[in-house]
């Protein structure tokens, strides 16, 4: 419709301008012909009146003439054209032949006047020689006018006489002149007058052409005007066709009269159906159409980027985006409505998701009780997080659009605004403030605190933001320090116990040695016979008890000493299966008493470990008696050798006793407990096997796991890590003694 518009009008102005050239011309044309005529009229009415003065001045010189011969007893020789009323305004005293002769020389005196004045009135400044020659005439005549006793003489004077013929004669030729000049102007004006119609033809002709010759170039012009837009009307119909936006028209009332082919596809409508349609029945909401109109009113008739919902065919609800304006006709009344409208349903989605993720991120980071300061490029505070509020004491408010510098301490401001720069030059995007070293902050009170700082950046618009996660660590320093001192006590006190266990077992082995080497001396009646069969029993409860006391003893001290780190391993090759057969031997005993079925089942090739002979055998025989002690009479006790999947080596040993629950497996690691303390009446034990076991196991990388049920028996597995197990083919003389 633009290009429409802009072909159109260069049309419109040349047409306008050629009628105006005609216009003017025709009325320049028109006013010289009737100047012409005017002119012509005035020349004529002239030379007429020239002419007719000239007559009058001969007829007034004749009859002076006669008046001045003849004697004063024929005054009755009045002129005809003279005018009676002239005669009677003379005075009664004077005769007739001076009434007569003052009165032509007077009207000859105004006929000079007039036609002075008519010649200047032509632009004639100096009038023609006979006009000049009659008026001297007349003003001698005029001077040399007898008057009294001379006009009353028969004769006048000859002088005057001489004067008044050669006013005759000069009047004779005035008369002539004029005459001739009325011929003469006569012929002229007719020759004007043909010779302007020829004028007027040839300006007529002049016009015709130059109109022939612009209608030609306005029918050209039109041409292609019509050509340029049938051409615009196709590519704008093409681009109609193919916008992905949808361009629309409705009337005043709000009825659509014209629509692209993009619609169809936005509302799911058939353009044909939504021509004549209201434009309100597709607004989702049932005040858009209000809101709309609102709008435009607000934009004294247009709007832009105006989103709104509208209600597609299937019921979807459709986001749109568009720019509509108010067409006006050439009366300045609204006439129609045209605007351009895109779906941006998947935006508003993407936004609208954006904008949830942005109050989730704000609830969080206001949840977070770390403090999250962001900083601009100037390092000044963009956003300052509850949490920040909370640990320095400021309000947002407060710290907006400062820099950090006040949330620091003096000494650290220059330094922290170095390490900023160098970390905005930096490739990494996010660091541990400072590499990880702890940072100081000083709250609004002045109080200063030790917190952890990381910091992150990130560009923006061309522009690097910086943020600061913060954690204030007062009270883990305070924990740490507790912890510190709770160790260096528990340290003390280790010591302590480490210096007291030395000087027990000292002082506990010096004299249960004496009690068994005396017992063991009166067992074996060295010094003479005992005499008495229940002595010998005493002697023997007597070294028993020691020696199990020593065990006890010998328990602790290990424990201790585990507990202490003062336990170094003396490693070796170990041939398992010579361990295993020893510890069996050491429980046989106690196994046969119970009549218990103890076996160990050669499942494997009997495997080499690198390990503390003495602690793993103490680990398998802490094992082996404790299935010993805790399966009833007549049960089964078994014990098997496996590679476990990560290639490390698994010692199994499960007996039908029992059992146990989950808690107590818990509570079995813990020293000097016991399951329940009725065990310990009914068994014996000071709870210090499985837990001096699974200590022997982790200084060789392995672990101890009990798998148990109340009543079904229990399996305890020692497990040990790949690097224990030497290869097959390495040959290594194992320590047999075992």
């Amino acid at each position: 419709m633009q290009r429409r518009t802009e072909n159109a009008f260069p049309a419109f102005v040349l047409v306008g301008f050629l009628a105006l050239l005609w216009l003017a011309a025709l009325t320049m044309l028109f006013g010289q012909q009737r100047a012409n005529t005017k002119l012509q009229s005035a020349m004529s009415d002239y030379h007429l009146a020239s002419a007719a003065a000239a007559a009058e001045a001969r007829q007034a010189s004749t009859a002076i003439l006669a008046l001045s011969r003849a004697g004063p007893a024929a005054p009755a020789s009045q002129p005809a054209p003279l005018a009676p009323s002239a005669l009677d305004a003379i005075a009664p005293a004077a005769t007739s032949r001076e009434r007569a002769l003052t009165d032509h020389v007077g009207r000859l005196t105004d006929i000079v006047k007039d036609l002075r004045s008519r010649h200047a009135a032509f632009g004639t400044v100096v009038p023609s020689p006979a006009l000049r020659s009659f008026a001297t005439a007349v003003a001698t005549v005029q001077a040399q006018l007898p008057t009294g006793d001379a006009l009353a003489a028969a004769a006048l004077p000859t002088p005057f006489l001489q004067q008044v013929e050669r006013l005759e004669l000069r009047g004779e030729q005035l008369f002539r002149f004029h005459m001739a000049n009325y011929d003469l102007a006569a012929s002229q004006l007719a020759e004007q007058g043909r010779r302007n119609r020829w004028i007027q033809g040839g300006m007529l002709a002049a016009i015709a052409a130059h109109g022939l010759l612009a209608l030609a170039l306005v029918l050209r012009h039109v041409h292609r005007a019509d050509t340029a837009l049938r051409r615009g009307e196709r590519q704008y119909r093409n681009i109609l066709d193919n916008m992905i936006d949808t361009y629309y028209r409705t009337d005043v009332e709000g009825r659509i009269t014209m629509v692209s082919p993009s619609a169809a596809s936005l509302l799911g409508w058939p353009v044909e159906q939504l021509i004549g349609r209201r434009i309100e029945e597709f607004y989702a909401e049932a005040d858009g159409a209000a809101r709309f109109q609102r709008a435009m009113s607000a934009g004294h008739g247009a709007v832009r980027n105006y989103e709104t919902p509208l209600r597609g065919r299937d019921g979807d609800t459709v986001w749109v985006s568009g720019s509509a304006r108010v067409v006006y006709d050439d009366n300045g009344n609204a006439a129609d409505v045209e605007g351009i409208v895109r779906n941006i349903t998947e935006q508003h989605a993407a936004e609208a998701a954006l904008r949830d993720s942005q109050a989730r991120i704000a609830a969080i980071m206001d949840m977070a009780p770390e403090a999250i300061i962001s900083l601009d490029a100037a390092q000044r505070v963009v956003m300052f997080n509850r949490g920040a509020e909370d640990i320095f004491g400021y309000s947002a408010e407060e710290i907006l659009g400062q820099t950090l510098d006040c949330l620091l301490p003096p000494a650290a401001r220059r330094s922290h605004g170095e390490h900023i720069r160098e970390f905005a030059v930096d490739r990494d995007e996010n660091r541990p403030m400072g590499q990880q070293r702890e940072v100081t902050g000083v709250r609004k009170n002045g109080e200063e605190f030790p917190a952890e700082a990381a910091i992150s950046k990130i560009e923006l618009a061309g522009e690097i933001v910086f943020t600061v996660m913060l954690r204030d660590i007062t009270d883990r320093k305070h924990a740490e320090v507790a912890a510190r001192r709770a160790l260096q006590q528990a340290e003390a006190a280790n010591a302590a116990r480490s210096e007291f266990l030395a000087t027990m077992s000292h002082e506990l082995r010096t004299p249960l040695n004496a009690v068994i080497g005396f017992a063991q001396i009166l067992s074996k009646e060295i010094m003479g016979p005992l005499g008495n069969d229940s002595y010998r029993e005493y002697v023997q409860d007597i070294e028993h008890s020691g020696q199990h006391l020593l065990a006890i003893i010998n328990d602790i001290l290990d424990l201790a000493r585990v507990d202490s780190g003062h336990v170094e391993l003396q490693e070796s090759a170990v041939n398992l299966m010579n361990l295993l057969a020893s510890c069996h031997r050491m429980v046989s005993r106690q196994a046969h008493d119970k009549r218990l079925d103890f076996t160990i089942l050669d499942a494997l090739p009997a495997p080499v470990l690198w390990a503390d002979q003495q602690l793993l055998k103490q680990t398998v025989l802490n094992l082996f008696s404790n299935a010993v002690k805790f399966t009833p009479a007549d049960g089964r006790i078994a014990v098997w050798v496996e590679a476990t999947d990560e290639g490390g080596l698994a010692i199994n040993v499960r007996d039908s006793g029992i059992g146990m629950t989950p808690d107590a497996i818990k509570v079995a690691f813990e020293p000097f407990t016991q399951v329940d303390g009725s065990l310990a009446r009914q068994y014996g034990g000071t709870g210090l096997g499985l837990p001096l076991s699974k200590s022997f196991a982790e200084l060789h990388g392995g672990t101890i796991e009990i798998a148990s049920s109340p009543g079904e028996g229990t399996t305890v597995s020692l497990r040990l890590p790949p690097d224990r197990v030497l290869p097959a083919d390495q040959e290594v003389k194992a320590n047999r003694a075992c």
